[in-house]
């Protein structure tokens, strides 16, 4: 105890006044701050919901990538899993080439894929193709528009995201010799 009848806390280094002037400091700070903390939170919420909740543009532009790679990948699953339909323009006779019939069968999964998605529409007909030994190389002629938005807020869109969504797959067997 120091000569002023006052504690002082030789850990923290902190000062506790002791006695009625000291208690009645800290009751009117407790009333201050419970009065003054949720005026100030109100004030913070009603900023806020104008104009967007902080992050909310910076969490879609990390939502991108990972939204791009799951229409190229919902592509390659497409194209992987219409293989056997679409190699069989390589048997002779056929009089459709490699390619038509590669777009033939995209598209009823990119048909499919318009239906369900009320923004983002990837274009029909839309792939040219490349031959190199087994692998089909899809390279997309035109690119997918979507909108940057959170879920279930498409019409406050921050932005436009353009891709061209172009992917490979392997066939079973040697396709060099398809007429493209």
């Amino acid at each position: 105890m120091n000569k002023k009848g006052s504690v002082e806390s030789s850990s923290t280094g902190l000062f506790f006044p002791r006695g009625k002037k000291g208690l009645d400091y800290a009751v009117s700070m407790m009333i201050v701050v419970i009065i003054v903390m949720p005026i100030l939170l109100l004030q913070m919420n009603s900023k806020i919901t104008e104009s967007g909740k902080i992050g909310d543009a910076q969490i879609i532009m990390l939502r991108t990538p990972y939204v791009k790679e799951d229409i190229v990948n919902y592509l390659q699953k497409s194209a992987e899993v219409s293989l056997a339909e679409i190699t069989k323009a390589c048997a002779p006779g056929s009089i459709v080439t490699l390619t038509k019939k590669f777009n033939q069968e995209m598209d009823k999964y990119i048909s499919e894929f318009n239906a369900k998605s009320p923004i983002t529409k990837i274009p029909t007909n839309n792939y040219e193709l490349y031959i190199d030994g087994k692998n089909i190389n899809a390279i997309a002629m035109l690119p997918v528009e979507k909108k940057l938005s959170s879920p279930g807020t498409e019409l406050d869109a921050i932005g436009r995201m353009w891709f061209a969504p172009s992917f490979t797959i392997t066939a079973p067997t040697d396709l060099s010799s398809c007429p493209l």
